[in-house]
Parts: C-alpha cells; sequence; structure tokens
C-alpha cells in the first residue's frame, strides 16, 4: 500500500490530542471507507489508542520521558528497550 498522505497528529498534555485520538481509533472503519487508514498498535497485547506513546516508547532512550501512564506500565530500562524494539518494528512496517 502507498500513502500519498501521512499526518502525525501530537499535541502537549491537555490540549485535546488523546481524545481526538481515541476517536479516530473508535471510528477507523467509518475512516477507511473514506479512504482514512487510522493505525492500532500493541503492547503486551493490550490496544495503544495513543500515539504519543507509540512514538515516545519507539524512540525515546529514557523511560523517563514517557507519560506519567505509559511509564508506569514499564518495569525496568531491559523492558523498555524490547518494548522499544517492538513499536519500532510495528511502527517501520507501516511505514514501509
Amino acid at each position: 500500500m502507498f500513502y500519498e498522505e501521512i499526518i502525525l497528529h501530537a499535541g502537549l498534555s491537555k490540549t485535546g490530542t488523546t481524545s481526538i485520538q481515541n476517536s479516530c481509533f473508535q471510528h477507523r472503519e467509518f475512516l477507511a471507507r473514506h479512504g482514512i487508514i487510522y493505525p492500532g498498535f500493541t503492547l503486551k497485547n493490550r490496544q495503544l489508542v495513543n500515539h504519543s506513546d507509540v512514538i515516545t516508547g519507539a524512540f525515546a532512550e529514557r523511560t523517563a520521558s514517557y507519560g506519567l501512564g505509559f511509564r508506569h506500565s514499564v518495569g525496568s530500562e531491559d523492558e523498555a528497550k524490547a518494548i522499544r524494539r517492538d513499536l519500532r518494528g510495528q511502527l517501520f512496517s507501516l511505514l514501509e
């Protein structure tokens, strides 16, 4: 599949980003019918709706950079490395 355009929606805390992403995720079938793909990602068999967690988890070298809720789901720096590899793989697979 070739994407003509990729839009990355990111925002600072308390700007409505999570609300918008939750809505897009809930309505991804409707969006798909209109040519918009809203991808889902998984971590530890849990669906990640907030793409900020995916981007942060894929690229941040320190767990201290993670959002508070996401940070609490990571037990150690070794686990963070495994998460980083997993999320990078999911993200890069989508972008290929």
